[in-house]
């Protein structure tokens, strides 16, 4: 090997000429410059088979040698610049129309040539929350509701899992087209959203699925949302956590030993071992670390241009639901102006029905009324959920009606598709006697499946809630239950797992509610009969 070692001795040799010290001197600055230099390269979201937004300027980004003259091309667009100073380079592209035939995106640094294959543009989507968005196409979920899982022009970028104490650059990952091979590694929702909008648009739809599994909202929102005040009793719950965390640890390692002991005596004596294994607790640079996956998994999104957001989660929040209407609009805003868009699309999935052991009585009603009250940001939607989920399995199979009916939002909101994207939502609830007659709003053909309507209930002044029979009147039902003589309050599927079958013509579900009655009002004579 050349080294400087070698250099010194040449130049005290007494043989080594004027000539031959500058070609050692060459000889080493190649050297030093090929050891140094950076190689070209551009960021994963933009490797082979990746989406571009259409219709808006797009930034594309990598690295390379600083100082060196840098061409981007793309189609009929080709952008220079000079890579910084920190070895790295950003191009803007003009905003592009939609293509569904993959061209190469190309860069080029001297004789270097950087060539991306089978770029197409079209709408891009970041999908993102917990489990129930990670979760992937697998033979769990029947890819057949949509025809064949060949189908090139939707297409995933799965982020790698990062949590991260300070804001991220880098982002790991790659995108697939979707075919028969690569299918199985879809996120079961990102994927039915996609293929419903492509098929509708015509277009390319990319999906950059950006979730983790068990995951709590405050992981995912900027240090500087959760830095304010009202947010200050977060904070400290976790600074207790992790004072708490020595101790914690300890009380698992001593649960660990007993169910290794455990489970060998199980496996000695040929018995079945069905206890599950203890999980050690999670603290700072984990995935439950306030802003830990915002760092690590959204931070390097920024520059990344999409139409919207797609989140679901909360579910790890019904371990304290308070507050969480106040954390989610504020995750909201903060990713909107993290994004620099404000007007951003954001659309969610309500929390499916479910319950556990353990769980608290109304905690799952309590995050899905909270989902439903951030409706009041603007450019906003809810994909209500509360008919299709499982009683005992926290993972519905069903993600084809919940991609179905995000795809909805994202057509009539976004798209002007002229589609159906709202279930019967309470508009007012009106006292007639020992009667509750509740109007709602989307409510055309207005029924119940399966039999009467299930999950409603009226309470007294005395505040306790009894379950109530109601009949459907047009876009109203009117409510009643013979222990309550004078109704002041109504909900309907408000519990962790309700029976929920009230729906509109379209087939989407109400949404769950809970009011107080309006004992002054008068009904107008036609719809009391």
């Amino acid at each position: 090997m050349f080294t400087l070692n070698t250099v010194q001795m040449h130049c005290d040799s007494p043989r080594l000429g004027r000539q031959g010290l500058r070609l050692v001197g060459l000889m080493l600055f190649g050297m030093l410059c090929s050891a140094h230099a950076l190689p070209l390269a551009i960021s994963p979201l933009f490797g082979d088979h990746a989406v571009l937004q259409r219709g808006r300027p797009v930034a594309v980004w990598g690295e390379g040698e600083p100082g060196a003259a840098l061409t981007l091309s793309f189609g009929d667009q080709s952008k220079e610049t000079v890579v910084g100073a920190d070895g790295r380079w950003r191009v803007e592209l003009a905003p592009m129309p939609p293509s569904v035939v993959g061209r190469d995106l190309v860069a080029r640094v001297g004789e270097d040539t950087l060539v991306v294959r089978d770029v197409v543009v079209g709408e891009v989507w970041l999908c993102s929350g917990q489990s129930n968005m990670a979760r992937t196409l697998t033979a769990d979920y029947d890819v057949g509701e949509t025809g064949s899982p060949d189908r090139p022009l939707v297409r995933q970028f799965m982020v790698g899992y990062a949590a991260a104490e300070a804001p991220a650059d880098q982002v790991s990952g790659a995108w697939a087209a979707c075919t028969p091979e690569t299918i199985a590694g879809f996120s079961a929702v990102a994927y039915y959203f996609a293929s419903e909008v492509s098929e509708r648009l015509q277009v390319p739809v990319g999906v950059v699925v950006s979730a983790v599994g068990g995951t709590r909202i405050e992981a995912w929102m900027p240090a500087d949302a959760l830095a304010v005040a009202s947010f200050a009793d977060v904070r400290a719950k976790w600074d207790r956590y992790l004072t708490d965390l020595p101790t914690a640890m300890a009380a698992y390692e001593k649960d660990y030993a007993q169910w290794q002991q455990d489970a060998e005596a199980a496996r000695v004596a040929g018995k079945e071992f069905t206890v599950r294994r203890p999980f050690p607790p999670l603290g700072s640079g984990s995935k439950l670390a306030l802003s830990a996956l915002f760092n690590g998994m959204i931070h390097p999104l920024l520059d990344f241009q999409a139409r919207g957001v797609l989140w679901y989660q909360g579910e790890y929040n019904t371990r304290e639901p308070s507050g969480y209407d106040d954390l989610f609009a504020a995750l909201i805003r903060s990713w909107r102006h993290a994004f620099d868009d404000e007007d951003r699309p954001f659309y969610w999935v309500q929390l499916a029905n479910h319950e556990r052991p353990g769980d608290i009585p109304g905690s799952w009603a309590r995050i899905r009324d909270a989902q439903t009250k951030t409706l009041d940001l603007p450019h906003t939607g809810q994909a209500v959920a509360i008919d299709i989920g499982e009683a005992g399995d926290i993972h519905p199979r069903n993600k084809w009606d919940v991609g179905d009916r995000l795809a909805r939002i994202a057509l009539a909101q976004d798209y002007g598709v002229a589609v159906a994207w709202r279930g019967p939502s309470f508009a007012r609830a009106v006292r007639d006697g020992a009667v509750v007659q509740v109007d709602f709003d989307h409510a055309a053909g207005l029924h119940s499946r399966g039999g009467d309507v299930e999950a409603l209930e009226l309470a007294g002044a005395d505040g306790v809630f009894h379950p109530a029979r109601a009949q459907v009147l047009r876009s109203a039902v009117r409510v009643s239950s013979p222990e309550v003589s004078a109704p002041v309050a109504v909900r309907y599927a408000w519990s962790n797992a309700p029976r929920a079958n009230l729906y509109n013509r379209a087939g989407l579900p109400a949404v769950p509610f809970t009011a107080v009655v309006d004992t002054g009002a008068t009904l107008p004579e036609q719809t009391r009969n």
